[in-house]
């Protein structure tokens, strides 16, 4: 359950991903094609350990009609803006979007896959990573992201950030690896080089999300970090959760985790697939009905409009309809708020 107030360093840091995207585009489109090179994408479980409590991947292609229908959406959206709030690079590289198709330079740099993960430790410390992995990259990324030879990790150059709101940065063969702390950084380039593995209770929630979508995520809770991250959460904004005295309970009990996949169906919507795990068939009963009570309430205060159906196979609760809304949430985005 990612922190609402990392929302704004989150863009600012994926801004920063895509624009060293962006630079791999121009790369390509400039003709300097000795030293563009191919690359697998990353898998999701790559970054994954045995303290992630979330992880979230995306695929974004060329031939999907929901990405490019998004996109395209995003860049007539700020087209009618008197001032855009897209970056430079951003409407440069959407430029020439329209009527259902994407901009040659945007397909240049695709298809990509941006991931991004949430760990959180026993003793309560926490860090996040986001990745862009490319298709076709250049070490001369390393050139924008400040990458410094005497700073190393598993032979990755480290860059340093100069400005403290600036993520530390790496390019790890063809992913450009970001995260807020050089303790997150340094995890993240060590799973990438094999030393962490996924956790069991990952692999068994993963299990639960089709990977047929564009998107994929899963959301663990081991020894219940996570009612431990919501009530924190809503601590920072002043908010106790208290019934007699006592915190009241905002998740499940004995939820484990939940895998779920996505596909974006056109701009303002997504077909959605997955599971909630529990611990029994008794704690899926309870689960369920907090999920049919609770879930669409968290749905709506993102703005969003769910046509989910629930259905419980033991200690199983399965989950799949879609999403409306995404047109108005990206634009709120782009203003760096998530909710109306």
């Amino acid at each position: 359950m990612p922190r609402l107030v990392t929302l704004r360093r989150l863009l600012i840091a994926a801004g920063i991903v895509a624009g060293a995207a962006v630079l791999a585009a121009g790369i390509l489109l400039f003709s300097v094609w000795r030293s563009v090179r191919t690359g697998a994408l990353l898998e999701p479980e790559a970054l994954a350990g045995p303290d992630t409590v979330a992880l979230l991947s995306f695929t974004v292609r060329t031939d999907d009609p929901g990405v490019a229908a998004a996109l395209v959406h995003l860049q007539e959206m700020e087209s009618r803006r008197k001032h855009s709030r897209l970056p430079p690079w951003a409407r440069w590289l959407l430029a020439g979007s329209g009527g259902g198709s994407l901009s040659p330079q945007a397909a240049a740099v695709m298809p990509l896959r941006i991931l991004a993960s949430l760990d959180r430790a026993e003793d309560g410390h926490e860090w996040g990573v986001l990745v862009l992995s490319l298709s076709r990259y250049s070490d001369r990324i390393r050139s924008v992201l400040g990458t410094d030879p005497g700073k190393t990790r598993h032979g990755v150059a480290v860059a340093t950030p100069k400005n403290p709101r600036d993520p530390y940065a790496a390019l790890a063969g063809n992913n450009i690896v970001l995260s807020g702390s050089e303790a997150g950084l340094d995890r993240a380039i060590d799973r990438l080089a094999g030393d962490d593995q996924p956790s069991e209770l990952y692999r068994t929630a993963s299990e639960a999300a089709p990977r047929r979508a564009a998107g994929f995520a899963v959301v663990l809770n081991p020894g219940d970090r996570l009612e431990r991250m919501a009530h924190e959460a809503l601590g920072k904004y002043g908010i106790e959760a208290l019934s007699q005295g006592q915190p009241t309970r905002l998740l499940p009990r004995d939820l484990l985790a939940s895998g779920f996949s996505l596909d974006l169906v056109d701009a303002d919507r997504a077909r959605v697939e997955g599971a909630f795990l529990f611990a029994d068939d008794h704690a899926a009963a309870e689960g369920e009905r907090w999920v049919r009570r609770g879930l669409p309430v968290s749905i709506a205060l993102l703005g969003l409009e769910p046509e989910l159906k629930l259905r419980r196979d033991g200690h199983t609760l399965h989950v799949n309809g879609t999403l409306r809304g995404l047109d108005a949430l990206w634009d709120r985005l782009l203003a760096g708020r998530l909710f109306p």
